[in-house]
């Protein structure tokens, strides 16, 4: 951290990690973990392979944005056990419905501090071909 702003390492960029959590799924990941900020806390997504085939998605909920708790401190709001590649085709569809909503360059606009994951996206789709 430098200045109080986050290591540029680290990204804070909701939509560009859960289509990366998304390629993390269908690569043979164990554990993904990210958070979407929401100042002054943060709401942080545990994705965790429970088989080769089935992951659990996790989302919880921290009152502090930097407090570096561990996930089991946070308020679990959410737990769901899917598919691996259920997983993945929902994130592709909702990057997909936002590309289509506002397109590259509006995303680009209205988001401007992170690009449209377009390169990621491309990737994700490639590996939900391969596994259909």
């Amino acid at each position: 951290m430098q200045d109080g702003r986050p290591d540029p390492l680290f990204r804070y960029d909701a939509l560009g990690n859960l289509v990366l959590a998304a390629i993390a799924v269908l690569s043979g990941f164990r554990t993904c973990t990210f958070g979407f900020d929401e100042e002054p806390g943060e709401f942080r997504w545990i994705v965790e392979a429970i088989d080769p085939n089935t992951v659990r998605v996790e989302v919880r909920e921290f009152e502090e944005l930097w407090g570096e708790k561990p996930n089991s401190d946070g308020k679990l709001l959410f737990e769901y056990n899917c598919p691996s590649l259920e997983f993945a085709k929902a994130i592709q569809s909702t990057a997909l419905a936002v590309l289509e909503e506002y397109g590259v360059a509006g995303y680009n606009k209205q988001w401007a501090e992170y690009p449209f994951p377009e390169r990621q996206l491309n990737i994700l789709g490639e590996l939900v071909a391969t596994r259909e």
